[in-house]
């Protein structure tokens, strides 16, 4: 029901000054694009190679959510709302967004397999392709990738796709099928950018294709049960399952 109230409220107010439309547009590309700057800034200011940075993805993710964290947060404050208004975050409904986990879970985990696994066969002729990911790190970056990464990525990505971005495409376009196709794309072509392989250009168009089934299941559960909540725990549940084969390579 707030989600809805909010969305009601957004489309008196979108495109105005309170709530320009550039600022979703902004930032419904905004994590693609700083994925790839920060590895160029990680390769320049450590003086690596770009193969030695790819390593490292996990902090590049880091700090692009914390760069789209802090944004979230200005606009949200500029128009008079907070990050907890994003998320739809209601206490009194946090047992009914639990109870949600085990469906959503099953639902992106099965989208998620059939996007990478049929994208990677289609590819590479397997349903496992390489992971150029999994790469050791030393043991304290390990450790913090393992802490922080998953966190952060529950607290940001999905919100800024679908907690911001899609109300206020709605809004403009009045339409929820138009709305999601710019967070729907650009959930699935930013892991274009984390990371960025020079070497190996394949893996990095897999990634983003693979992407596409997980990314419209996402925008179809949001639509469906519009909270964010169940959606958070779920992705950081995956992405604790994708980094701990950083950890467990680098004890």
């Amino acid at each position: 029901m707030e989600a809805q109230l909010q969305s009601q409220g957004l489309k008196k107010r979108i495109g105005t000054p309170a709530v320009p439309v550039n600022r979703p547009l902004l930032m419904v590309a905004a994590r693609t694009v700083c994925f790839a700057l920060v590895q160029l800034m990680f390769v320049l200011i450590y003086r690596v190679t770009w193969q030695e940075s790819v390593a490292w993805w996990p902090f590049f993710a880091v700090a692009a959510n914390l760069i789209c964290f802090v944004l979230l947060s200005i606009f949200a404050k500029a128009e008079g709302k907070s990050y907890l208004d994003i998320i739809h975050f209601e206490k009194s409904k946090l047992l009914k967004d639990i109870k949600q986990i085990w469906w959503v879970f099953i639902a992106a985990g099965v989208a998620g397999f059939i996007g990478l696994s049929g994208v990677g066969y289609f590819i590479y002729g397997s349903l496992t392709p390489p992971d150029q990911m999994i790469q050791p790190l030393p043991l304290w970056a390990a450790v913090a990738a393992f802490i922080l990464f998953p966190l952060t990525n529950a607290l940001v990505e999905v919100p800024t796709y679908m907690g911001f971005c899609l109300p206020r495409f709605e809004a403009v376009w009045k339409s929820t099928g138009k709305a999601l196709v710019l967070p729907c794309f650009f959930l699935a072509f930013q892991h274009f950018t984390l990371p960025v392989i020079l070497s190996d250009v394949t893996y990095m168009i897999w990634h983003f294709l693979g992407m596409i089934p997980l990314a419209l299941a996402v925008g179809f559960i949001y639509i469906k049960i519009r909270r964010l909540v169940p959606i958070m725990i779920v992705h950081y549940i995956m992405d604790v399952m994708t980094v701990v084969g950083v950890l467990t390579l680098s004890m």
